[in-house]
This record gives structure tokens, sequence and C-alpha cells, in this order.
């Protein structure tokens, strides 16, 4: 009977894998300390608890909109798009926190609140989206930089 030789290892990560995960990293980490450091900056100042949340999902729709543009042409080449748009926005903005603080308002009895937190997230968060997408054209114009 021959012995079972074990576990077999997973292949090693080719060099480009490795590469755009370094990318993602190293965009992700200014990216949630500057999510944390805003939200906290301006939940106290703000009215209501999840508004900073709010806050920084619509500035990262805004900011991605900016940096994928509308046409084809004027998308991010793959190494900066993993910088910004997966790694820095991606830690920037959170989903997550905005579903657990639907689900504190909904466990809490504040339905409006919660209806309006989510639709204003949602709509808001298109809006910002598509605003960014129109600003890039004007804003890559004016500093020379558009096609």
């Amino acid at each position: 009977m021959v012995p079972f030789p074990g576990p077999v290892p997973p292949p090693a990560a080719p060099p480009a894998a490795l590469g755009a995960a370094l990318l993602v990293a190293l965009g992700a980490v200014p990216g949630a300390w500057l999510r944390y450091w805003l939200v906290n900056h301006l939940e106290p100042r703000l009215p209501r608890r999840h508004w900073g949340t709010l806050v920084v999902n619509l500035l990262a729709c805004l900011a991605l909109g900016l940096l994928l543009g509308t046409a084809p042409h004027q998308h991010l080449a793959g190494e900066l798009r993993l910088l910004l748009a997966t790694g820095f926005l991606g830690s920037f903005s959170t989903f997550s926190t905005l579903a657990a603080e639907l689900h504190d308002c909904l466990v809490q009895g504040q339905r409006r609140q919660a209806l309006g937190l989510a639709l204003s997230s949602l709509l808001g968060g298109l809006v910002a989206l598509r605003l960014g997408q129109l600003l890039q054209g004007p804003l890559l114009q004016g500093r020379g930089l558009a096609p």
C-alpha cells in the first residue's frame, strides 16, 4: 500500500496576482483610515446619527464616477483602477456599515429613518456617481488631459 503523501500545496500565485493584491492593499489602508476619520469627525456635528456613513458613501460614489467616466476610452488603466477604485474607494465606502445602521434603526422601531437612510443612500449614490461621470470630462479638459 502506498502511503498518502498529505495535502497538496496550492500553486504559487503568479507575480501579476501578487502585484494586484499589493495595489489593492496600498489603496485600502488610506481609504479605511479616511473613512474612520471622516465618520468620527462628522457624526457629532450632523443632526442624525447615521449621516456620517451616508456622507462617506456618497463621496465615494462621486469619486468613483470621476474615476470611471462614461466613455470606454476614459476608463482607468488596470493598475490605477485596482489602487484607487478597488482599494481606496472600496475601503472608504462601506455597505456593511450601512446595513448594520439600517438594522439598528429597524430594531429600535425607527422605520421612517431606516427608509430615509436606505433611499437616500441608494438614490443619492446613483446621483453622485452620475454627477462624477458628468464632471469628469470638463475637469480633464480644463487640465488639458481629455483625449
